[in-house]
């Protein structure tokens, strides 16, 4: 009779693997999974030994978003060193113990990928045993750019070319350094809406998007987009003297720290005159002193408090940020939760594929490492920022912004807003030129389909006065003129070029006084519809120069490449002795024409006029000042604010300015030229006689 023997290997193994099917599927959290199976290596951090979730309290629930499938997109703008990356780590490492997916990690570029991959997974992947004997089986040589597990897989990816993102269907997608991808791949579109566009085909609860990263500048960071976009979270904490909750975010840190002056009214040479060393927390409901002890303890009470989320989970100290709730305790929770069907609301999400997006601020105050965030570390980051921008050095203020409390940043040049600058206008009538300003100048900006224009005075001191913006609509693209008795073009303009004529080259401004104004100097954006700019600039210097009016016009073109971004605001127009003969000289079509071209520093000129914008701010500013009032045809101030001053690390990391996406800046690329115009007929270098003599004339 034959009896079969156990004792070999193969079936062995065989039995074993029928057996695993019988095994109950593991409910462990990424908590409970990273505290029983992770030990940190010196490799990996300074602190070693078992993995404790508890050193980032304000993680709980973010670790529970990142579990919960259900919540499609988790979002997290934050501060630098505050431990979300070794999250991150235990995340992964979760799901690919209990969770087996085809997981893809992009990247902004090949070497933070490289990076990303030798001196963090590899490393996390050694130092876990749990992971270590499941990865790459199969495999001798793995790439540094593939892993694979019993499963699924793990592929990083940049997302430098389209053809990164439309591949194969992930079920997971990890953004790295997500403020740092470029905001349209490959001009087909934002990279969250093209990688989500990969998951089309998997139904909710079966598909993630992590996305975690240090946001860089305000209104172009793909991170404050994507926070913008979702349902925004800030975390509370629990003050212990007045027991109120009070917000730990990036907009309330700098509220939370307080420090004393030096004695004796010192002044030290990279702190100023506040001591950092005296530097505290303080509540701000009741201005109680924390201690790093007691801003500990607090973070930690703020956990019993939050609301229930969409999938009737609790929040764990998160707090809507914009939303109107009552907050309610963990006792109060856990006494209804038996009533709540989460269930029901899963399914309700998958039946009607909403996708949840959640997106939590998390800056450095929150963290609880003494090392990085005690309120002394912090003041004097706080303080040799505001040294330094005191100099005119904004790169301290940005890392402090980005770094430390999590928050995009904008110039303070440019931090004005269109609600902002509204406050700024003044009481003066629309298209009739103030009392003080004596001279005229127009900037007109061509797009297709209208003129933009700004008509400004100036006056004494280097003031100026917005009196009119306007456009001018009508089609640009033809331009026609009357015919002379020759039959030549050579009559007046017709069309939009005709009102356009009408209005600035033959046409006056009424001044307070009563008296009519000519306008002194037009300069006329040449960047698009060349040629017809360049006509109708030949022809109104032509009629300047016959009648003897003492009026300029230029055509202008604006040095908008970054190698040029440190161009003056006013250039002479380059001249040469040409050989028309000589083939091999390249002629400009403004030479050709005889038209001279002005270029305009278009970054120098745009943050000329914001200085002058914001110095309304203000109040013991007497000059230099650029004044406007509440215009009739809206959307000045809008336009005036729709850039952005960032720094561009792909030119010798220059200062430039970038629209912000969905706005328009007509208004501002107008004020550039009338800006120009004032510099080319050197009103800021006019004499005391000059202003006297028209003042004598206009005022009397």
């Amino acid at each position: 009779m034959f009896e079969r023997s156990f004792d070999t290997i193969s079936e062995r193994r065989l039995l074993g693997s029928l057996l695993l099917l019988f095994k109950r599927a593991s409910r462990e959290t990424t908590i409970e999974w990273t505290e029983a199976y992770r030990t940190l290596s010196a490799e990996e951090s300074s602190i070693r030994g078992k993995f404790r979730t508890d050193r980032t309290p304000a993680f709980k629930y973010i670790y529970h978003a990142c579990d919960n499938w259900y919540i499609h997109i988790v979002a997290m703008m934050k501060s630098s060193q505050i431990g979300a990356s070794e999250m991150e780590n235990n995340v992964i490492g979760r799901i690919m113990d209990i969770r087996p997916v085809h997981a893809v990690i992009f990247f902004p570029g090949s070497d933070l990928l490289k990076d990303f991959s030798r001196k963090r997974l590899k490393k996390f992947f050694a130092s876990c045993k749990r992971l270590k004997d499941k990865l790459n089986i199969g495999i001798p040589k793995p790439s540094h750019e593939y892993y694979t597990f019993p499963g699924g897989s793990i592929v990083l990816k940049t997302l430098g070319s389209i053809q990164s993102v439309l591949s194969a269907a992930y079920a997971l997608l990890i953004f790295e350094e997500f403020a740092q991808v470029k905001s349209d791949v490959a001009k087909q579109g934002d990279p969250l809406s093209l990688g989500i566009g990969r998951q089309k085909s998997l139904e909710i609860g079966y598909k993630k998007v992590l996305a975690f990263s240090t946001p860089t500048f305000k209104d172009v960071c793909n991170m404050e987009k994507g926070y913008n976009a979702s349902r925004q979270f800030i975390y509370k904490a629990k003050c212990h003297h007045c027991e109120a909750l009070v917000e730990l975010s990036g907009w309330t840190a700098e509220s939370f720290i307080v420090y004393d002056t030096y004695p004796n009214r010192y002044i030290d040479e990279k702190y100023g005159k506040y001591n950092p060393e005296t530097a505290s927390f303080a509540c701000t409901s009741c201005n109680t002193k924390w201690t790093f002890d007691d801003k500990t303890r607090n973070i930690k009470e703020g956990l019993n408090y939050g609301i229930i989320d969409d999938c009737g989970e609790f929040t764990y100290g998160w707090h809507p940020k914009n939303e109107t709730y009552t907050p309610i305790t963990y006792n109060e929770y856990k006494e209804v939760e038996d009533t709540i069907d989460k269930v029901g609301l899963r399914r309700r999400l998958r039946a009607e594929k909403i996708s949840l997006q959640y997106g939590f601020q998390h800056p450095e105050i929150l963290a609880c490492f003494a090392a990085t965030s005690n309120a002394p570390v912090l003041a004097k980051q706080k303080l040799l920022a505001d040294m330094a921008v005191e100099k005119g050095d904004e790169s301290l203020t940005k890392t402090w912004y980005n770094n430390s409390l999590g928050l995009p940043y904008t110039s303070g040049i440019t931090a004005i807003e269109a609600e902002e600058m509204k406050t700024f206008r003044k009481n003066y009538r629309e298209g009739i030129c103030p009392m003080e300003a004596l001279v005229v100048t127009v900037g007109i900006d061509v797009q297709d389909n209208r003129f933009a224009t700004v008509v400004r005075g100036w006056g004494r001191n280097n003031n100026s006065w917005l009196i009119k913006w306007e456009e001018t609509f009508g089609d640009v693209l033809v331009q026609e003129r009357e015919r002379d008795s020759t039959g030549e073009p050579n009559g007046r303009f017709l069309g939009v070029w005709g009102e356009l004529w009408d209005k600035y080259v033959v046409g006056i401004v009424h001044h307070a006084s009563g008296k009519s104004m000519k306008i002194s100097a037009i300069s006329i954006d040449s960047g698009d519809n060349t040629e017809l700019v360049y006509k109708f600039v030949k022809a109104a210097a032509q009629y300047f120069e016959e009648n003897n009016t003492g009026q300029y016009i230029f055509a202008t073109k604006g040095t908008r490449d970054l190698k040029y971004s440190d161009d003056e605001i006013y250039q002479d127009p380059a001249s040469r002795d040409i050989n028309i003969t000589d083939n091999n000289v390249r002629i400009s079509l403004a030479e050709k024409m005889g038209v001279p071209l002005y270029y305009i520093g278009a970054h120098r000129a745009h943050e000329e006029i914001l200085r002058r914008v914001a110095l309304n701010k203000k109040s013991d500013a007497v000059s230099n000042l650029y004044y406007h009032n509440e215009q009739s045809y809206g959307m000045y101030e809008e336009q005036m604010t729709s850039c952005r001053k960032i720094i561009d690390g792909s030119t010798s990391y220059k200062s430039v300015f970038k629209l912000i996406a969905g706005k328009r800046k007509e208004a501002i690329d107008a004020e550039k030229n009338a800006l120009h115009a004032s510099y080319a007929i050197n009103i800021r270098n006019m004499t005391h006689a000059h202003w006297t003599a028209l003042e004598v004339y206009y005022y009397n």
